[in-house]
């Protein structure tokens, strides 16, 4: 399988990957349904940062620290751990991650369909607070 914006016959692909690679990582609960997940969380924990956490502060008059909210709270550690240590989850990360539910070891973690669920199903009731003091 070649990638790339021309003819991958005539010109270098962008990149190439054999058909039994990308069907093996395209399995359910192969690799790339990981990486899916993890693009897709830090990309959420980024939205709520650099945008809806802004809006709710100048909405409410406040700035933008006293704007809180556990579950994003907790995203935040997740994302932490995704790009900063290469998924590699530490005892202190299990603690501060709790609120998922989600059942972690020390070591790298892997995002299933069922870690996806259980934090579709609490955005549902996603806690913001506005926290005086807060810097």
């Amino acid at each position: 399988m070649f990638i790339g914006p021309k003819d991958p016959m005539l010109h270098r692909p962008t990149a190439a990957i054999s058909s039994r690679l990308l069907v093996k990582n395209l399995s359910k609960g192969g690799p790339y349904e990981d990486q899916l997940a993890k693009s897709l969380l830090v990309m959420i924990f980024s939205c709520w940062d650099e945008f809806y956490r802004l809006l709710i502060a100048e909405q409410l008059g406040v700035d933008r620290s006293a704007v809180k909210s556990n579950l994003m709270g907790a995203l935040r550690i997740l994302r932490n751990v995704v790009v900063h240590a290469n998924s590699k989850v530490a005892e202190k990360h299990i603690r501060q991650l709790a609120l998922l539910g989600w059942e972690l070891a020390p070591g790298v973690v892997t995002i299933t369909q069922k870690m996806m669920e259980q934090f579709i199903e609490l955005t549902h009731d996603v806690d913001v607070r506005i926290e005086d003091g807060a810097t």
